[in-house]
């Protein structure tokens, strides 16, 4: 009845439903105030962790690609960062959009 790719999909989507909810709780539930100045002073740390940790699992298992999964998921805790900080504006936006698509577009030639 259940063989073990089904399984491996199953577990996965569990631990990303568990990870989504636990992002969505701290969102929803916890103070912005409490997470400010943990780790890192103003950089709310636990939350950028978490959002890290959930948006790189999730595209890990969309694209299979640890590369991909990686790179796109730096360039949205950097521009967390920067709006943490005020300095995002539209061109840093625009320049993170193109570089994502262009992660998801360029494909490496095989020789």
């Amino acid at each position: 009845m259940w063989d073990n790719e089904k399984m491996k999909i199953v577990l996965k989507l569990i631990s990303l439903l568990m990870l989504w909810g636990a992002t969505i709780g701290v969102v929803l539930l916890v103070d912005p105030a409490s997470l400010r100045d943990v780790g890192l002073e103003g950089v709310y740390l636990p939350f950028l962790i978490l959002v890290g940790g959930t948006v790189f699992y999730t595209l890990l298992t969309v694209l299979k690609s640890w590369k991909k999964a990686g790179l796109i998921t730096l360039l949205l805790e950097l521009l967390l960062v920067a709006s943490i900080f005020r300095v995002a504006t539209w061109f840093l936006v625009g320049v993170v959009v193109i570089a994502i698509g262009l992660v998801l577009v360029v494909k490496k030639e095989k020789k």
